[in-house]
């Protein structure tokens, strides 16, 4: 137990505390910032994809119902054509 005190009060226990206790204080708060601003990056990132996907499906809908739009256009003609042609 005595030598507890005396390795306290040396100055290789001093010096040891000056340059660790530093790195124990800072090295947390510097991981903690990198992971916070990793997670923040890493949402705006998906945020960005999703909106990005978003506005190609959305383009997409629109190519799908257009297309349809005139393919039921089409048919309606087609049937019109086909009772003018049966009708005397």
């Amino acid at each position: 137990m005595r030598r507890l005190p005396a390795l306290m009060a040396s100055v290789r226990f001093k010096l040891l505390a000056l340059v660790l206790l530093p790195l124990v204080v800072i090295l947390p708060v510097l991981i903690g910032l990198i992971v916070y601003w990793g997670n923040t990056s890493y949402d705006r990132l998906l945020v960005y994809k999703v909106n990005a996907e978003l506005v190609i499906a959305h383009q997409y809908l629109d190519r799908v119902l257009e297309s349809n739009r005139r393919m039921v256009e089409a048919l309606a003609g087609s049937e019109q054509l086909a009772r003018r042609r049966r009708s005397p």
